[in-house]
């Protein structure tokens, strides 16, 4: 990459939180290094906080871009942690009667509130910030 790319994103990503975000999974990354280091456990053991936050980051970003309105934000993510919940629980084994299902139902309600705020926190942080 030339210097002409770096500039250019820069300017893109200049209003966002993503360079605080990338910092943040450093930070993370090293606290997590350093904490097996010192307790004689594998580097890279509970790696996988760090690949969700990630994840979960990207995940908004995509809601937030390809949908505006946050019941639909809601209804997308509620489906799509639901199907992914049952699928796991599937193959898990871990569906005994209608409670789990009934469970995972909640879950997946959780998990798409705590997206949508996320968002909406994100979106109000950003016209805060354009004024």
């Amino acid at each position: 990459m030339d210097l002409k790319k770096i500039h250019n994103l820069e300017k893109k990503y200049k209003d966002t939180n993503f360079y605080y975000f990338i910092i943040g999974l450093l930070i993370g990354f090293f606290i997590i290094c350093m904490f097996n280091f010192f307790t004689h456990k594998n580097i890279f053991t509970g790696m996988s906080y760090i690949a969700f936050m990630a994840i979960f980051y990207v995940y908004c970003e995509l809601i937030r871009i390809f949908f505006s309105s946050n019941l639909i934000r809601f209804l997308v993510s509620f489906f799509i942690f639901f199907i992914g919940l049952s699928i796991e629980m599937f193959f898990d084994g871990g569906y005994v009667d209608y409670t789990s299902f009934i469970l995972t139902g909640f879950a997946s309600i959780f998990i798409s509130g705590m997206i949508v705020l996320a968002i909406i926190g994100y979106e109000h942080a950003q016209n805060k910030n354009k004024k």
